[in-house]
């Protein structure tokens, strides 16, 4: 972007992630309802409509998952043995209930060995839905700005073949991933519906005010993962 401008990338309507698996992998709790935890919590399906994190139950179990614009297909469970565990969270004072030693392991006796209903969606279906991210996006981004919505960032780095297909079909021009094998870094020429990202680190890099040299930037990196961190 030049000076003054910002560029929008549309990351999809709802940066969706779906049950794949009817395989426990956890339960909802408080903390992962807010912030940038709760994109990490799949789409919840309660009498054909999605909720997002924030207004699914608290002990509701989350399956095995991956992000909607992957290839995955949604696996749509049975509600019964959500109920279960939505209930007995409630009956003992929602968030209060996690306050108690041992609560993990009393929503893991719910549904341990039990057989976990549903079904896979349809390619169909499959295709409606990342339709749905991808063009509700750009036009609600469009209706609020005076721009057109040509870039796409996929959540989670994950763009399938059908996701790929339909943002061309949707108008987006770019759409940049995250590490693409055998791609360092995207250059002139190169397939710019899967530009690799690089890390916001390097942005400092670029020419203007309060730019920093790579020794620098890279030094920072070093002393952050002897830390600990990333």
């Amino acid at each position: 972007a030049g000076k003054g401008r910002l560029e929008f990338q549309s990351h999809t309507q709802r940066h969706a992630r779906i049950h794949t698996a009817p395989e426990v992998a956890g339960f909802l709790t408080l903390e992962m309802q807010r912030g940038y935890a709760a994109m990490d919590v799949p789409l919840i399906e309660e009498k054909g409509a999605d909720l997002l994190a924030a207004d699914a139950p608290l002990g509701t179990p989350l399956l095995r998952s991956e992000p909607r614009t992957s290839d995955a297909l949604r696996f749509r469970e049975e509600p019964e043995i959500r109920r279960a565990c939505v209930r007995l969270v409630a009956e003992e004072g929602r968030e209060a209930f996690f306050a108690r030693p041992g609560w993990e392991a009393r929503l893991w006796k719910l549904v341990r060995g039990r057989r976990i209903a549903g079904r896979m969606e349809t390619a169909e279906e499959q295709e409606t839905a990342i339709r749905f991210e991808l063009t509700e996006a750009r036009r609600e981004l469009e209706e609020r700005t005076p721009h057109a919505v040509i870039h796409l960032c996929y959540p989670w780095h994950a763009g399938g073949r059908v996701a790929r297909r339909i943002a061309r079909e949707a108008g987006y021009r770019t759409a940049f991933l995250g590490k693409v094998p055998g791609v360092p870094i995207t250059r002139a020429g190169g397939d710019v519906e899967r530009i690799a990202r690089i890390g916001e680190d390097y942005v400092e890099l670029l020419p203007g005010r309060g730019r920093q040299t790579l020794t620098l930037v890279l030094a920072r990196k070093w002393s952050r993962r002897f830390r600990g961190g990333t």
